[in-house]
């Protein structure tokens, strides 16, 4: 890992951000407060940012022509770990009516009453998931959902209907993102992956750095 200056132009963002968090990072980039390196990885000639999106659109949108980046090589075959979120019975039974046949995974899960069932298409293309995922979200969203952390979702499962996303593998979230824009917030948590040491160095993807 290493910490460089790199061109906001060729920056693609995978999820969505939030107007008002955005505005209060945007008069930060302007005031020239200090900000942590938002976290990137290089793929052809632009850069997939894995997090800090809202510090990526602000430096876009304030016009500024570098932005600070901790880059990471990690394999386009690595698994993305997804957030769980609590959500009300409503929304987890309007969800419910895009449950999957057993054994088909989707692009979330709802857990009701011990049970777990699968969200979204089984369909290969990419778009399909895309747009299924923002279904999904649309729903979910629209009710209220409290993010949660790993070591609570065992606790929540008995008192509470909890959500957990499935993304997909790192290779086919670029290709989601560059072709056709950002998932929705809240789906994706690379922190496991940007861990030191996490990823194993002989599979790592070779990247080109950009002009």
């Amino acid at each position: 890992m290493r910490i460089e200056n790199i061109p906001t132009r060729l920056l693609v963002w995978h999820e969505q951000t939030d107007p008002h968090k955005l505005l209060h990072i945007r008069n930060a980039v302007e005031d020239d407060a200090p900000l942590p390196p938002i976290e990137a990885m290089a793929i052809g000639h632009r850069f997939l940012v894995l997090d800090g999106a809202h510090r990526a659109q602000a430096h876009h949108e304030s016009h500024l022509p570098h932005i600070r980046a901790r880059l990471h090589t990690l394999p386009l075959t690595a698994e993305v770990p997804g957030w769980s979120h609590a959500i009300p019975l409503d929304a987890a039974i309007r969800l419910a009516r895009l449950a999957l046949p057993a054994g088909n995974r989707g692009q979330a899960d709802i857990v009701i009453n011990g049970v777990r069932r699968h969200l979204g298409t089984t369909s290969r293309r990419l778009r399909d998931q895309y747009l299924f995922s923002h279904k999904i979200a649309r729903i979910a969203y629209a009710h209220g959902i409290t993010p949660l952390e790993p070591d609570s979702c065992v606790e929540h499962a008995h008192d509470s209907i909890v959500m957990t996303w499935q993304p997909p593998n790192l290779g086919d979230l670029w290709a989601m993102a560059n072709d056709m824009g950002p998932l929705p917030a809240t789906v994706t948590r690379f922190a496991p992956l940007l861990a030191h040491g996490s990823v194993n160095t002989s599979t790592m993807t070779p990247v080109i750095p950009a002009a």
